[in-house]
């Protein structure tokens, strides 16, 4: 899973890269 996907996920570390648009 990328980690723009793995957002979804409860994931702090995947959940900023959704967060922050890099």
């Amino acid at each position: 899973i990328d980690p723009n996907v793995s957002g979804l996920n409860t994931d702090n570390r995947c959940f900023q890269i959704t967060l922050v648009p890099h």
